[in-house]
């Protein structure tokens, strides 16, 4: 988002920085304004509005002349950005419906590292999977363990790993009560001859 704040202002300084130099240079041919186009001071205006959601995947941003199958600006700029991460930092970025980063997957070593979580424990690869499906909130996860004790962050994990599978399990009795029951072939043939 930074990132995507500074392009922003870059691009308003050279917008206004282009204005004034066709108003003096040009002044003796009357009024003439550099003017935008409606649509890219619409498509300014969502990136500004985008920004102060802090809505950090462009879900908000409409892409006038986004081609179908393509992935979209979005997707290309959030890719440019992490090519220059280190290999370990993120292993996979994947994009829904070709305009928008659907999912992304940080890397073990970077996760471990900035967690503190190992693998090794009984629950540390419950805990990754959780943490990495946003199931347990990461920036939640950081926080935690940067304002607390070692005590305090490991029994945070332990709740919210306790709660996130309890959800998991509330979400899958959900839909399964949702799926049509089947009938056995001898319930169909019973209910046929009147029994």
């Amino acid at each position: 988002m930074l990132e995507r704040r500074r392009r922003l202002k870059e691009i308003d300084a050279a917008l206004a920085e282009v204005e004034k130099k066709l108003l003096d240079n040009c002044a003796h041919l009357g009024g003439i304004v550099a003017a935008r186009s409606i649509s890219s001071e619409e498509q300014l205006g969502e990136e500004e509005e985008s920004l102060n959601k802090r809505d950090v995947f462009g879900r908000t941003i409409k892409y006038e002349y986004w081609r179908e199958g393509d992935e979209g600006p979005f997707v290309h700029f959030i890719r440019e950005l992490a090519k220059d991460l280190p290999k370990d930092a993120v292993t996979f970025i994947g994009s829904t419906d070709g305009d928008m980063i659907g999912s992304y997957h940080i890397a073990d070593d970077t996760l471990r590292a900035v967690t503190g979580i190992s693998e090794e424990e009984e629950l540390g690869k419950r805990l990754f999977d959780c943490i990495r499906y946003g199931e347990i909130d990461f920036a939640e996860c950081l926080r935690v363990k940067r304002n607390g004790n070692e005590e305090s962050y490991r029994q945070w994990l332990s709740e919210e790993l306790s709660r996130a599978q309890e959800e998991t399990r509330r979400r899958l009795q959900d839909f399964l009560g949702r799926l049509p029951v089947a009938i056995s072939e001898s319930d169909a043939a019973g209910n046929r001859s009147g029994t």
